[in-house]
């Protein structure tokens, strides 16, 4: 999991400190425990990415992505030949790529925005 998009959350919408440990459910001490010693429980990053509007996808590099379906779409190959089993997880990496075109998509107009601000 990359930690620094927490970060770059936080800046990007100027959020406190005392908000992201709100969202987190922890104390202002506890905010920093847990980004400092990367903590994060699956609850905590479901309520960033829920705070943010963010897919959950959002916090891990596209090579932790990568290996993650590649892990899931090997893991179904071996347990089922099933069809339907494969219709559903082309969808899945459907859906992935589709989140993936997105983020490119929100940081190239983030690209764009910065160059004419600092024409």
């Amino acid at each position: 999991m990359d930690y620094s998009k927490i970060t770059l959350l936080k800046n990007k919408h100027r959020s406190t400190i005392d908000e992201m440990a709100t969202i987190l459910d922890v104390t202002k001490s506890g905010y920093y425990y847990v980004i400092n010693n990367q903590t994060l429980t699956v609850k905590q990053l479901e309520g960033l990415a829920r705070f943010y509007n963010v897919p959950i996808t959002f916090f891990f590099s596209a090579e932790e992505q990568l290996k993650a379906s590649e892990n899931a779409v090997e893991y179904n190959i071996k347990k089922s030949t099933n069809y339907d089993n494969f219709k559903f997880e082309i969808e899945i990496l459907k859906r992935m790529i589709s989140e993936k075109d997105k983020t490119i998509s929100e940081l190239n107009r983030e690209i764009g925005k910065l160059m004419n601000s600092n024409s």
